[in-house]
């Protein structure tokens, strides 16, 4: 018989091809790379020995059927362990081989052991293949044996797609699929067809395009940190939660990354977020740390004890009480480390999404471990998350609204809007909680636009002004000042209260353009064309910087609670507030104080030259009814000791 060898040397070339690319674009440390790797090398190999065994057979000689047999022998023993390979490669895919014990490849392999024996014993049976007396090369009864194998693999392939369905993406499952039969259809195809070598050329097409689908890592990897990111940490986790896998998380949160971003720059802290990763690499196994971002990074440790993974955690907070090197700068990095034990403490991807996006815990120390071994704060986050949404479905949210007192016209001139949650099973929720739960998941848009609307409603249809009410003031949060589409969405709402923006007072704390200060700054500006008022609110808290004062043109600068407070009980406290007043003062701007509680506080800052007063002393916060109320009262009838 003469073969037909060129589909094996273009399987050849291809072969090569993908080895060269995948060596040029992989980590081969990562077992899903190496068994991918070894399928490829393994029909590379085959090729080779078809080829060889091919041309020795078309022109077999007396003296060339030694080698003949050798480079057959070769190409069925490469050629019966691939679907095996490829079983591997799938199970690891899939995450399923984490669930099996070493008995399980034992009973797993056994085809493939079966189709060895029968091969290596060949020579004296002939069971598989054989050259009869004309030297034609012919099988024997036992090659069929060899196809049932294939056809076994082939079988568990498609078994364990269709068990594990929800833990494989769709586009991958249809790729494996894809593969699994393309590559039957060329067994068969060569089946009927022996002299046409098409077989192993199929498979090395389909293993060029999977190279280029599922063993696409530039989706998976981080470009700062060269590990892999936040998208393939909830894939792996996701596929081994739902192949019921014992494992446990480490999770480092640096909590202080957003104060050196705006410090120290984004291409600094790419560098020392890169050298960070890379030592969490080192330190946790090159293949299980992943860039979550923010700040957040996590290590998957799969089949080790408790006492090594505390270990582990020990190590990295030793190494975080150390500085941090990039670009001849040295800082200081807080960390807190948690560990969890997948699935005692959390057996969803929903609360492990909420465990890796919650906020960190302070307790006063540079470096901390938190050991999560119950799952009480993500259950009533999770709550909370679904009281928001029952209460922008049935319009249930309440806004209050705070008196500002003007200390020169000693008259209520100005109230600040404040959002009330109350749910009936978990009663009253606070906004420092409920807050940044909405801000996570992009709720924070719509509540913003319903507070503005009442905002509106309440100075346009109760006619405030009447009653000595100038602004109305209204919060906007960080994730809204990111929204390309918040001036017009406040346009619209002002045009259905027929209300003229001067009427509001936007608040905007310094935060608000720490993530994109270029859409910060152009939704500020939109805004400000529309004649808005702005304060900066909560300033003196965390990292203040008085540039931002005059950079961002503010009308109004409000003083935080806890810089009165302090003030209170401390003489050099005193000293900074007088002077906070005093360059604010200087910059031709206005000052309110939050936090005015006792008769005293009210001394204190109307003796400082503070313009505006806003705290319980006055009152707390009011329905709207409670507030209109007290702003007839107030402003018509008394002084404020009467209040």
């Amino acid at each position: 018989m003469v073969y037909d060898i060129h589909y094996d040397l273009c399987a050849v070339v291809i072969n090569i091809l993908t080895i060269l690319t995948f060596f040029k674009k992989k980590d081969i440390s990562r077992k899903q790379n190496i068994e991918f790797i070894l399928v490829v090398i393994i029909v590379l190999l085959s090729s080779i020995c078809d080829i060889v065994s091919g041309l020795l057979i078309s022109s077999i000689t007396p003296e060339t059927k030694t080698l003949a047999s050798i480079f057959s022998y070769g190409y069925l023993i490469l050629h019966n362990l691939l679907p095996g390979q490829f079983a591997v490669y799938l199970l690891t895919v899939t995450g399923v081989n984490k669930l099996h014990a070493k008995r399980f490849y034992f009973i797993f392999f056994l085809p493939i052991l079966i189709v060895l024996i029968l091969l290596f014993t060949n020579p004296f049976t002939n069971a598989i293949f054989y050259f009869d007396k004309d030297l034609i090369y012919k099988h024997g009864k036992g090659m069929y044996i060899l196809y049932a194998s294939s056809a076994y693999y082939v079988v568990t392939i498609l078994y364990y797609i269709i068990r594990y369905n929800k833990s494989i993406p769709s586009n991958m499952a249809t790729a494996l699929t894809g593969f699994i039969l393309a590559s039957a259809s060329a067994v068969a195809f060569q089946f009927f067809f022996p002299s046409i070598l098409i077989e192993l050329f199929i498979q090395s097409l389909l293993l060029l395009v999977t190279l280029f689908t599922i063993e696409n890592d530039e989706e998976v990897i981080n470009p700062i940190t060269k590990i892999y990111n936040r998208k393939s940490f909830f894939h792996e986790n996701d596929t081994s939660i739902k192949a019921n896998l014992r494992y446990s998380i480490i999770i480092i949160k640096i909590t202080n990354f957003k104060y050196y971003l705006d410090t120290v720059g984004f291409h600094t802290m790419d560098d020392i977020l890169y050298n960070v990763a890379q030592w969490l690499r080192q330190a946790g196994g090159k293949t299980s740390v992943y860039d979550c971002d923010n700040g957040t990074f996590t290590i998957l440790r799969y089949g080790k004890n408790q006492n090594d993974l505390d270990g582990l955690c020990v190590t990295i907070l030793e190494r975080f009480e150390k500085e941090w090197q990039a670009k001849n700068i040295n800082i200081s990095l807080d960390a807190q480390i948690s560990a969890v034990r997948i699935p005692s403490d959390i057996n969803n991807i929903q609360d492990l999404r909420l465990l890796i996006d919650a906020r960190y815990t302070h307790d006063g120390k540079r470096t901390n471990f938190i050991q999560y071994n119950s799952l009480h704060i993500l259950k009533r986050h999770a709550k909370v998350e679904g009281a928001i949404k029952k209460a922008l479905e049935n319009n249930s949210f309440q806004v209050f609204f705070q008196p500002i007192w003007d200390c020169k016209k000693n008259k209520i001139c100005s109230a600040e809007a404040l959002l009330r949650l109350f749910d009936d099973e978990l009663g009253f929720i606070p906004p420092n909680e409920f807050i940044p739960i909405a801000e996570n998941n992009g709720s924070i848009i719509q509540i913003g636009d319903f507070v503005f609307n009442k905002a509106c409603e309440l100075y346009q249809k109760e006619h405030m002004k009447d009653f000595g009410i100038e602004l109305i003031d209204v919060n906007i949060s960080p994730v809204q000042c990111m929204n390309h589409n918040l001036a017009k969405r406040f346009e619209k709402i002002l045009e259905k209260n027929a209300l003229s923006a001067k009427c509001i007072n936007l608040e905007i704390t310094e935060n608000a353009a720490i993530n994109s200060l270029e859409t910060f700054m152009h939704t500020l500006q939109e805004l400000r064309n529309m004649r808005f008022n702005f304060s900066l609110d909560d300033y003196g808290t965390g990292y203040s910087n008085a540039a931002y004062i005059f950079n961002m043109d503010f009308n109004i600068i409000k003083l935080d609670k806890s810089i009165l407070w302090e003030a209170d009980a401390k003489a050099n406290a005193k000293i900074i507030l007088k002077n906070y007043i005093n360059m604010i003062k200087e910059m031709q701007l206005k000052i309110v104080v939050e936090g005015v509680e006792t008769e005293g506080h009210k001394n204190l800052v109307t003796n400082l030259g503070c313009d505006y007063c806003q705290g319980f002393f006055f009152s707390k916060p009011l329905p709207v009814s409670e507030f209109i109320e007290y702003c007839k009262k107030f402003n018509q009838i008394s002084p404020v000791n009467g209040s």
